[in-house]
């Protein structure tokens, strides 16, 4: 009897890892989901096979519903601006800490808003099997925009992220299978150079941040930041 306990178990046991390890396994070779926090109508497919073309994708969907490949993203800025204050007080914002005008285009999609007087526009695309992002906006206010800093977050299913062993058989976990690089900016000589590096580590959920640090913001002067993500070839 206690031989067919212990049996039973043991092959639970064996069950138990082979489920995590084959959702890990098909995780990682599913094609990735991309979407922006506030735009959840709409979402980019980005697929591990590189001979397969990318997807944007109208589908009305449920709010907070996720597959196990979805990748969240949104815009986030840090500045310096005398709001209310006769002194610059540091600001953050994320895109979702703003209200949206959303419009779709044949391969991607249109977001207008504000921040004080200053428009602002985001836009989602696909090109070249890659998706691109574009965030701009001018100075219209007659006061110095200092040290500004984007910031690219992305929050992704932790079985994306792949676990390396160190010489000292400790585990370190790595980033997600996605390129980000800066494509273009208003200037060659504003040119932002950016890292991404991990936020958190969470059993279900984990979260990066790419950082772009921009600089002063002149009044009447454009700014505009393009990155483009894509799938990291091994």
């Amino acid at each position: 009897m206690k031989n067919r306990f212990f049996s039973g178990l043991v092959l639970l046991f064996f069950v138990i890892v082979f489920l995590i390890v084959f959702q890990t396994i098909n995780a990682a070779n599913q094609d990735l989901i991309f979407n922006s926090i506030t735009a959840e109508t709409y979402h980019f497919v980005l697929p591990k096979d590189q001979e397969k073309e990318a997807d944007f994708i109208i589908e009305e969907t449920e709010k907070n519903k996720k597959t196990k490949n979805t990748v969240e993203f949104e815009w986030g800025a840090e500045f310096f601006y005398p709001y209310q204050s006769a002194d610059p007080q540091k600001i953050t914002l994320w895109e979702h800490n703003l209200n949206w005008n959303w419009e779709a285009t044949g391969s991607g999609i249109i977001g207008s808003s504000s921040i004080e007087s200053c428009p602002l526009s985001l836009k989602y695309f696909l090109e070249d099997k890659k998706i691109k992002s574009e965030i701009s906006f001018k100075n219209t206010s007659q006061n110095l925009i200092k040290d500004l800093v984007f910031k690219f977050r992305i929050n992704y299913p932790s079985s994306l992220v792949k676990i390396e062993k160190s010489e000292n058989n400790s585990q370190k976990a790595k980033l997600p299978p996605i390129d980000i690089v800066v494509n273009s900016t208003s200037s060659a000589e504003k040119r932002p150079e950016g890292q991404m590096t991990s936020l958190f580590e969470g059993k279900e959920q984990s979260g990066a941040e790419y950082i772009l640090f921009v600089g002063d913001i002149l009044p009447g002067e454009d700014n505009f930041v393009i990155i483009q993500l894509s799938y990291h070839e091994e």
